[in-house]
């Protein structure tokens, strides 16, 4: 990654914490490399509500977190009709989250992180 670029990303103090909380997940066990459950995130993290919500939409915007969501129970088809979703009843149906590379490239560089990516 060009070091130009990453100067330019700001992080805010919420920001940090949010990605402290998916660091500080139990599923955070694989370092870098790590993919978590978002429940394990959201029920630790401080943030709530609205705030929650907002830190992850951005941090996922300036591309430094990867979110996956949760399979919606019915999807609404071309026709506007309420249809079940297939997937929905597989079990585990829940979002992830995972920092980016970028992300830890920007973590590094404020060195915020140690090799493996918990937050010093």
């Amino acid at each position: 990654m060009n070091k130009e670029i990453v100067p330019q990303i700001n992080l805010t103090d919420l920001e940090i914490i949010g990605l402290q909380s998916i660091t500080y997940s139990d599923f955070y066990e694989n370092g870098r490399e790590s993919i978590v459950w978002d429940f394990s995130v959201y029920d630790d993290c401080p943030l709530k509500g609205k705030v929650r919500s907002g830190v992850y939409s951005s941090l996922s915007q300036k591309g430094i977190v990867e979110i996956s969501l949760p399979e919606k129970k019915y999807n609404i088809n071309e026709k506007g009709e309420k249809i079940l979703n297939r997937y929905y009843e597989r079990g585990n149906n829940y979002g992830t989250l995972k920092i980016t590379p970028l992300g830890y490239e920007l973590l590094d560089s404020l060195n915020l992180i140690d090799a493996d990516g918990r937050f010093l």
